[in-house]
């Protein structure tokens, strides 16, 4: 299928899908908006400038925007996942096959699989309902990601995102510190437990090579000194990673890292011959897990010393990257 008419069933399936949830959001839960955000949003916005993986599973961010008490966002993903299965249910009467995967890092393991047929469309969705009266609550880095590439799918009146403006300025202090903690911490407890999640090979696959990116970039993130942050090199990279990750990693994680890079942008670039070919997913899995040892080491330590200062009380929490939490 053409890249054309592949984003064509995307904004199709999209359309369907956001009105038929703001139908039955709106009557559950205090919605605000739902947004797209994340490389296809790039895709739009730029005209094709900026491409998604055409050639493994696009990936799609959509974010439902709610506001009120905590538990709205459990309610709100109830009613998402109902609707998610009420279009593919509606396409699939009308000969259209959707199969969507639901991407869950850095929480969970997805438990649906692609299905590489002509006649179906895998659409990946990285989805997650954001809470607005607890904006405090998430990462500034995500705020910076969101509220600078977006695009609205729904607005119940004016768009909320531009009066929070200035949630986009990433701080380096020590809440910063604990985001990039817990999310070094999601990304072990994961890799850990898939041995015992599941035996299917390219399930194996999928999820350990989704985590070891995710280590890898947040590894960017931490490679970098405050200084250079601030000017704004991560954005930079990320925007071309396959290019530009690995002689960072090289220089400031060692050949070891950077050989891990280099695996990791093949993958991306032939995703669906590496998942066909790859006969030991478990390797994935060792890699990810050393990767994020190499990065807490040589990146996160790094950054903490220049955040308390070499002279600073070092959280005892941080010493070590705990095995079980």
């Amino acid at each position: 299928m053409e890249k054309e008419e592949y984003a064509r069933n995307i904004n199709h399936f999209l359309n369907k899908l956001t009105k038929e949830f703001v139908k039955k959001a709106k009557t559950k839960v205090h919605l605000e908006g739902v947004i797209l955000t994340g490389s296809f949003a790039s895709w739009i916005k730029t005209k094709g400038a900026h491409e998604p993986s055409w050639g493994g599973i696009p990936d799609v961010n959509y974010y439902p925007l709610v506001r009120g008490k905590e538990e709205e966002i459990v309610i709100a993903e109830e009613v998402l996942q109902q609707s998610i299965s009420k279009i593919i249910d509606s396409f699939k009467k009308k000969g259209l096959r959707y199969n969507i995967l639901l991407d869950l890092h850095p929480f969970s393991i997805s438990n649906y699989l692609p299905v590489f047929d002509k006649d179906i469309i895998n659409l990946q969705l990285t989805t997650r309902v954001i809470n607005l009266a607890l904006t405090e609550r998430y990462p500034r880095y995500s705020w910076h990601g969101w509220i600078g590439n977006y695009i609205p799918l729904y607005l119940k009146g004016g768009d909320p995102l531009k009066k929070l403006e200035h949630l986009r300025e990433v701080k380096r202090d020590k809440i910063w510190l604990r985001y990039m903690y817990l999310g070094m911490l999601s990304y072990g407890n994961i890799l850990q437990i898939l041995p015992l999640y599941t035996r299917d090979r390219e399930h194996l696959f999928d999820e350990s090579y989704r985590y070891l990116k995710e280590i890898l970039k947040d590894g960017a993130s931490l490679a970098l000194t405050n200084e250079e942050s601030e000017k704004g090199e991560l954005y930079k990279i990320l925007g071309n990673w396959r290019n530009r990750i690995t002689p960072l990693y090289r220089e400031r994680y060692g050949k070891e890292a950077a050989n891990i890079s280099i695996l990791t942008k093949k993958i991306d670039e032939n995703y669906i011959l590496y998942r066909k070919t790859f006969k030991n997913p478990m390797k994935l899995i060792k890699m990810g897990i050393k990767l994020r040892s190499i990065v807490f080491e040589k990146g996160f330590k790094k950054r903490m010393k220049e955040i308390v200062g070499e002279k600073g009380d070092i959280p005892e929490i941080f010493e070590e990257l705990p095995l079980w939490w």
